[in-house]
């Protein structure tokens, strides 16, 4: 499952779109969040985010496709639930 998400550079090209995608990651739901920023930013396997947050490995596969969804405009955040322990819903579930 390495790189389900597409490298964040080439979803927002150029210093301008950053702050668009801190926005738009700073709004994912709590587990969401520190998922994709361990993943992307720290270069975490799934094993080892798993076992830092106490996930199972598809809880935290879960909130990458979710992460992935949001960001390439699939899904809304407004149809994310807020809960910060929440595991995300399948798309289909949505």
């Amino acid at each position: 499952m390495r790189r389900v998400i597409p490298s964040l550079l080439t979803l927002f090209q150029g210093r301008a779109a950053v702050q668009p995608l801190c926005a738009m990651t700073a709004q994912l739901p709590d587990d969401t969040r520190r998922v994709v920023t361990l993943y992307k930013v720290y270069d975490f396997s799934v094993p080892d985010i798993a076992a830092r947050l106490q996930l199972s490995e598809r809880a935290v596969e879960q909130h990458l496709v979710t992460a992935a969804l949001v960001f390439s405009g699939c899904i809304d955040l407004s149809e994310l639930n807020d809960g910060a322990d929440s595991t995300p819903p399948l798309p289909g579930a949505l």
